[in-house]
């Protein structure tokens, strides 16, 4: 039987975009995926959290190492991870994501944004990220902008804490 989130997305709706970047920053993605989508599918969550989610998935890092060989290898992610990756493309695409406060894991160096946009042009992806995956304004992120509360909670949260 699957595993589901529905407590720890419950906490969740409670929190500050703070705590959601915690979440997304830290996140062992062996355990489900759940509360990553609910946290890219706000509104109120921080271009620089949906950033950090991208980068991270599995389908991310596809995207950004299989660019100049053959697109067709990622068809082998996970469906789940391609969806949240299409989900955070389409929300970056229609300018969904309102709030900037945080840098995302902006791993994508020049080379980088060079072959995502290659990718684009050769209509192999169908949405325009380029500026969305390179460039984020903000701050980078730290625990110290969490209450000793929260630290504890996203500790208790990480460790698969929230039984369902």
């Amino acid at each position: 039987m699957e595993k589901t989130y529905s407590s720890i997305i419950e906490w969740l709706a409670d929190q500050r975009s703070e705590v959601w970047h915690a979440i997304a920053s830290h996140w062992n993605w062996d355990n489900g995926i759940e509360p990553l989508e609910w946290i890219a599918a706000q509104p109120e969550c921080d271009r620089g959290t949906a950033q950090d989610i991208f980068w991270v998935s599995t389908y991310g890092v596809d995207v950004l190492w299989h660019l100049g060989e053959d697109l067709d290898a990622m068809n082998d992610s996970d469906p789940y991870v391609q969806a949240m990756f299409e989900l955070i493309g389409r929300n970056a695409y229609n300018s969904f994501y309102k709030n900037e406060k945080f840098i995302g894991r902006n791993d994508a160096d020049a080379q980088a944004t060079e072959m995502i946009g290659k990718a684009f042009s050769e209509g192999r992806i169908d949405w325009d990220l380029t500026p969305f995956l390179a460039v984020s304004e903000g701050e980078v992120f730290s625990p110290s902008m969490l209450t000793e509360k929260e630290r504890e909670e996203v500790e208790f949260a990480l460790n698969g804490g929230f039984p369902d």
